[in-house]
């Protein structure tokens, strides 16, 4: 677990690879992996992990790392709403599509009626826009509900942390997060607050 590297394909590298490698290695899945495996013995905490967990560390590791990016405060709130909203809109088709039958069109639909009218009402999103990310979801289902509910659920629980805690760093509450380990996100918040309690 302590010797780790990433091998990048520099010909296939765009736009996005410092969020890309802040979700994938640093601070996200890597980092997170690493920091537990080196503070646990459990087995079970050493070679597995929790979907919800890991998902919801590494979205929010990608979207925190903006920050780094842009100067522009305004420019970097844009992009990280867009990613977050991107994440919840594909996990809702996701759930739509598995539990209510959702066509390529319910998806465009949807995409349109939530997010496309409210930023520019010419605009709309066709079925043919959404149709690579229809075929993962039909061909994975639950794909995308593991990174929106895992997100929305890491971001609530440091949100709480910040507003019980309006002392602490964000170093001290990233801490607090990896060192409760994976578990239900209840009891990652109960451990989180004892510790930032300590």
């Amino acid at each position: 677990y302590d010797s780790n590297q990433i091998i990048v394909n520099e010909k296939d590298s765009g736009s996005d690879f410092g969020t890309t490698c802040a979700h994938e290695g640093y601070p996200g899945h890597m980092f997170q992996s690493v920091y537990t495996r080196s503070h646990t013995s459990h087995p079970y905490l050493y070679l597995f992990d929790s979907i919800g967990y890991a998902e919801g560390w590494a979205t929010y590791a990608e979207t925190y790392s903006l920050m780094y990016y842009d100067d522009g405060e305004m420019v970097r709130t844009i992009i990280k709403i867009y990613e977050e909203l991107n994440v919840l809109l594909m996990a809702r088709c996701d759930i739509g599509i598995h539990t209510q039958g959702w066509t390529l069109q319910d998806c465009a639909d949807y995409f349109n009626s939530a997010y496309m009218s409210k930023l520019n009402p010419t605009y709309k999103i066709g079925a043919n826009d959404l149709k690579d990310m229809y075929d993962l979801l039909v061909s994975d289902p639950g794909y995308a509900v593991k990174y929106g509910c895992g997100f929305v659920n890491t971001g609530l629980v440091i949100q709480d942390a910040h507003d019980q805690f309006p002392n602490a760093t964000d170093k001290e509450i990233h801490t607090a997060y990896l060192n409760a380990m994976p578990g239900t996100f209840e009891q990652i918040k109960k451990n989180m607050f004892e510790e930032l309690q300590g």
